[in-house]
């Protein structure tokens, strides 16, 4: 079972508390070859978790420490998130998961770590951001105050040349603009966006289609070299998870859904 790791940031009168729920099965199915399947259905989350078990937390294909079960937290509102002693340190300013854990993880040793972006890279990105943003008729003056959430720089499918994932959020007068990317540099060294997932959401009450995507981890499941990317799918008191996979170049496809709760 392969599980998303959530770790809230610490306040002046409550201490950082991590949690874990399920994303998906990982079984191998051929070399370089992995299946994902959907959980089995679990009342209050019985049917994946013991009191003191202990599971290896990775991100990027490192090694991050464990994760130990603790007793169950009946003041969560989603039934299969369970709170978790965690080791090791969680990702500075990451929204939600941050890490995957498991029993027996098969996620590879990746060559290129996950790392911010430099401060040249972060201004050659937002350049890009900026005219996605632009296409979807985000006002000029909001373009502005752009920020990100969830920002990596890694190698995803191993020629040599970084590449980008994270999400980016800006707000007008009346929506909040929210865009998930996956940027690939060519051959030639300009960045092409091959992933663009773009959603809007009133801004001014709360708006029950609200929904955007935000980076959980990269990983190399299956052992081939190229990456396989873990989104998490936020939604109006819920969330699921996506795993996105690089078919051929400049062609991502989303090769699992599922996992997840809400209230």
């Amino acid at each position: 079972m392969l599980y998303s790791v959530r770790t809230t940031r610490a306040l002046p009168n409550h201490p950082a508390t991590t949690y874990i729920e399920p994303i998906a099965i990982v079984m191998p199915r051929t070399r370089n070859s992995v299946e994902f399947t959907k959980p089995p259905a679990a009342q209050q989350g019985s049917d994946y978790y013991r009191l003191g078990e202990t599971f290896n937390v990775v991100r990027g294909g490192i090694p991050s420490g464990t994760v130990a079960v603790l007793a169950a937290d009946n003041s969560t509102c989603e039934p299969i998130e369970r709170l978790v002693q965690r080791s090791g340190k969680a990702a500075p300013k990451w929204r939600s998961a941050d890490a995957i854990a498991g029993k027996s993880l098969q996620a590879r040793r990746r060559a290129s770590p996950l790392r911010s972006p430099s401060a040249a890279e972060d201004q050659e990105l937002l350049a890009v951001v900026r005219r996605i943003f632009a296409l979807k008729a985000v006002p000029d003056d909001a373009l502005a105050h752009i920020t990100s959430e969830n920002l990596v720089s890694t190698d995803l499918n191993g020629d040599g040349r970084i590449d980008f994932i994270g999400s980016f959020v800006v707000r007008d007068s009346r929506n909040w603009h929210n865009l998930f990317v996956v940027v690939m540099r060519d051959r030639g060294g300009a960045l092409r966006a091959d992933v663009i997932r773009y959603d809007r959401s009133l801004a001014a009450k709360d708006d029950s289609t609200a929904k955007n995507w935000t980076l959980v981890d990269v990983e190399d499941f299956d052992g081939d070299g190229i990456d396989e990317i873990i989104v998490e799918n936020h939604g109006w008191e819920w969330g699921s998870y996506d795993i996105l996979k690089m078919k051929r170049e400049a062609d991502w496809e989303i090769v699992y859904s599922g996992g997840g709760s809400g209230c």
